[in-house]
């Protein structure tokens, strides 16, 4: 089992996710691969996990640790994402069954892998698919309002929208751009909390 080395993962290997923004690490979490095939990523965040956030940051404090998140809570969450496509989907699941939530569709920045683990950027559109196929935005005006403070520059913030429509239409025509059976996935009974590496901090070298 690999662990925070490589570009290419096997099954139960576990590496280092990394948002970015500005060019600087906001977020990290330790997370286990599912699936690897070149051209797309399967992850698995357990709960439990650890979150870092690495201070000082150009955003300021990231929301989750200002609402006192250091720990992946609920039942986990399953993350399919594809090389050079700006967006991914995530299964949540809920309640004392796990029983399956939603679909949950973030517009992204495209993955780049390092040595250890994947580079991305949550550009704040999302789409929540409920299990009836419901579709719904979330984070509209948010996402407008952090443009005006700077978060994103007009540029990127043209380029996201053009982005978060296109994989709405694709949805609204096509349904979840993934296999349908991800729901029913469950994780291996060995497969615990996530602590960070120890060296976590001095992996923040973009």
């Amino acid at each position: 089992m690999q662990r925070y080395t490589g570009t290419r993962w096997q099954f139960g290997d576990v590496i280092l996710t990394r948002e970015i923004h500005h060019g600087v690490v906001w977020l990290v979490t330790s997370e286990y691969v599912v699936q690897d095939t070149g051209d797309r990523l399967v992850t698995y965040i357990p709960p439990g996990a650890q979150m870092g956030f690495p201070e000082p940051h150009p955003l300021g404090e990231h929301p989750w640790k200002a609402r006192g998140h250091d720990r992946w809570t609920g039942h986990g969450a399953l993350t399919i994402v594809k090389t050079g496509e700006p967006w991914q989907t995530t299964v949540f699941w809920n309640g004392p069954d796990r029983e399956f939530e939603c679909w949950y569709i973030d517009v992204i920045r495209p993955i780049e892998r390092f040595e250890g683990g994947i580079d991305g950027s949550d550009q704040e559109l999302d789409l929540v698919i409920s299990p009836d196929g419901t579709v719904a935005e979330k984070d509209v005006e948010l996402f407008e309002q952090e443009v005006l403070d700077g978060r994103f520059t007009e540029a990127e913030a043209v380029q996201i929208r053009a982005n978060f429509a296109r994989v709405k239409a694709l949805v609204e025509k096509d349904g979840v751009p993934v296999e349908s059976d991800w729901p029913t996935w469950e994780p291996p009974a060995d497969w615990g909390p996530l602590d960070l590496p120890a060296d976590w901090q001095q992996r923040l070298v973009v």
